[in-house]
């Protein structure tokens, strides 16, 4: 049982990591193979929860999304619009739309390389630096 235990604060971790959004990191995703078969979850449990957090969350099919079976990507509204407003003038000059939903299907549309000019922008979304080592 002990086991079992640990199994489940451990998928319980995952959860919060990716919920746990603010300043820090107001975006996260988390593939669907794994919502459904290692969370054992259904995407449409994951974005009730989320919005239970006050996140908002949109889901990509494999064919929206560079991950593979597809994703679904949570975010703080207000962190992610703050972040937007900050990096303005990049995403302008990268043609993207300066609004949160248009933005988080970009992100997930594509897979940018680390020396992609969006990349800063990115990075502090994820709040994530390992993504350019």
């Amino acid at each position: 049982m002990k086991r079992a235990d640990s199994i489940s604060d451990d998928l319980a971790t995952i959860v919060d990591f990716h919920l746990s959004l603010g300043r820090d990191k107001c975006v996260s995703y988390l593939p669907i193979n794994t919502i459904n078969n290692v969370l054992n979850k259904t995407t449409e449990a994951m974005c009730q929860q989320a919005m239970r957090a006050n996140l908002k969350c949109m889901v990509f099919d494999d064919g929206s999304c560079w991950v593979k079976g597809g994703a679904v990507y949570f975010y703080s509204e207000s962190e992610l619009s703050g972040l937007i407003r900050k990096h303005r003038n990049l995403l302008d000059s990268l043609g993207w739309e300066a609004n949160c939903e248009d933005v988080v299907a970009k992100i997930a549309a594509e897979y940018f390389e680390a020396d992609h000019a969006v990349m800063p922008f990115i990075v502090e979304a994820f709040g994530d630096d390992l993504i350019l080592r």
